[in-house]
């Protein structure tokens, strides 16, 4: 089998010539002797592993086998969210094989053409056909590709009860008064409608999402016209509470959930939620899961990081990496300007004014001396729209900030990693409109707190920094991971020395 190429599996079938060659640049090229252990249970095993040679066997605690054999796929049924193994994974013989990352996977599928292609499609008789049985989501939650909740519409039953009940009280009462209409009964659903719906109204606005690294929260306040989102990493939860007080919430079985964590505004209530007790379990369980999923993967690294240091007499060992094949390295700067919609509104009004004078019939001198002074408002509200702008770079999020035409720059800076929730606020009908908005970043403690003002699409960057944030985690990982390798090689020689001697 040629290495260099990519096989050809039904997975792979609607890949195109350049998307087998991207896919293929994304591997990895491993090998193992027959002995050596992949996997142990409560490894992550964040990858998808197709056998080129030889067989791989897992084994549960029930002693229940399955193999691996050449042209196999191990590792396609936990794409949409990994969980710690409850099995090992052992080559029973020589073995080589491809070997692609989830995070690598989910980056290639950030372009449509791959992420279509590799979308799994069955027969009629509901038979995988070709792609991944299982869907590569970067935000899947377990059982869903994404859980959405709204709140509760059964206050709406109980009040419309109410109201049937209070037309046929209005009917019965009146029956047989002359002298009261019996268009009195009109009341009743005269004022129900009108309640339905702002009710409605405000259900359909307020949006609650759990994902497999952070929870939303995305509502819409009618007294102020604002929209605000928030976004809370799964790994920065500390805990979750229930308020289900009131007569009227039991009986409904309806509550708001709680979730909390270290930033001083980095509370996230979710209202009206049907059911909350298994709401808050699957929060908290999802929290547990991601707990379990680091653990697993510092152990895991660790051991990989010991068998490369020499311990263990039978280990994989990788052939061809993928810095070998010069995959391009993603950008690790991202900058946030103003909305070009609030310079708009700032200049409108001098060259409005601009463009009057211009029209008006006076001396030459007199029209210089009324343009010269627009040109230079002009030029200062684009001054003070320019020197404003945020940066992401290096692990770091940056506020700048210079008086048009200073020097004197005013610097705040907050470190990526340390960001509990990113909320984001839109508020009037203009912001809304044109599409603008705050995106507020909450530290520990919210004396550090940057609010990025009149930024387009907040969302669009909210999804960015979290993304970001994502990418510096990983980073900071193979750094660690990188000085954890020396040091462990270190002690590897150091123990060899001692058994020598």
């Amino acid at each position: 089998m040629d290495e260099t190429k990519l096989p050809m599996h039904p997975a792979f079938l609607c890949l195109s010539e350049r998307g087998r060659k991207k896919l293929m640049m994304a591997a990895e090229l491993w090998e193992a002797p027959a002995g050596s252990q992949l996997f142990h249970p409560g490894d992550l095993g964040e990858e998808i592993i197709l056998v080129l040679q030889g067989r791989l066997e897992s084994q549960d605690n029930k002693d229940v086998r399955r193999n691996w054999l050449k042209g196999d796929l191990w590792g396609e049924a936990r794409l949409g969210i990994p969980q710690p193994l409850e099995y090992t994974l052992r080559a029973v013989e020589y073995t080589r094989w491809l070997r692609w990352t989830r995070a690598s996977l989910l980056e290639l599928c950030s372009k449509g053409a791959i992420r279509r292609a590799l979308k799994p499609r069955y027969d009629s008789k509901g038979r995988l056909r070709t792609g991944f049985s299982r869907s590569l989501q970067p935000n899947s939650a377990p059982g869903n590709k994404q859980r959405i909740i709204r709140p509760s519409a059964r206050p709406a039953i109980l009040v419309f009860a109410l109201a049937i009940l209070a037309a046929l009280s209005l009917y019965i009462t009146t029956r047989g008064v002359a002298t009261i209409s019996p268009l009195i009964i009109l009341c009743s659903p005269a004022v129900f409608l009108p309640w339905l719906c702002i009710f409605g109204i405000r259900n359909l606005s307020t949006l609650y999402k759990i994902e497999a690294d952070s929870i939303i929260s995305r509502c819409f306040d009618w007294k102020s016209l604002a929209i605000e989102t928030r976004h809370i990493p799964t790994d920065q939860i500390q805990g979750v509470s229930i308020d289900q007080g009131g007569t009227m919430n039991n009986l409904l079985k309806i509550g708001t959930i709680r979730v909390k964590t270290a930033a001083l505004d980095g509370e996230l209530i979710l209202k009206n939620i049907n059911s909350p007790g298994t709401f808050a379990q699957e929060i908290q369980k999802l929290r547990k899961l991601i707990t379990a999923k680091t653990g697993g993967r510092e152990r895991e690294k660790m051991r990989r990081n010991l068998e490369d240091s020499g311990l263990g007499e039978y280990r994989s060992r990788m052939l061809r990496s993928v810095q070998d094949n010069k995959r391009l390295a993603r950008s690790t700067t991202l900058k946030i300007r103003k909305s070009p919609v609030v310079l708009v509104s700032q200049i409108l009004l001098p060259v409005v004014l601009s463009v009057i004078i211009s029209l008006l019939s006076i001396t030459r001198g007199l029209h210089f001396a009324t343009v010269i002074p627009m040109f230079i408002w002009i030029a200062y509200r684009f001054e003070a729209w320019r020197n404003d702008f945020f940066l992401a770079s290096q692990g770091y999020v940056t506020s700048f900030h210079r008086k048009p035409f200073g020097r004197k720059i005013l610097r705040h800076q907050i470190k990526i990693s340390s960001l509990q929730n990113i909320r984001t606020e839109q508020k009037g009908i203009l912001s809304l409109i044109f599409g603008y908005g705050s995106l507020v970043l909450v530290t520990t403690g919210g004396a550090a707190d940057i609010t990025l003002k009149n930024v387009s699409n907040p969302q669009r960057f909210q999804e960015m920094l979290f993304e970001y944030r994502e990418y510096e985690r990983q980073h900071r990982e193979r750094a660690q991971n990188t000085e954890q390798l020396r040091n462990l090689t270190q002690l590897a020689h150091a123990l060899r020395q001692i058994q020598v001697s």
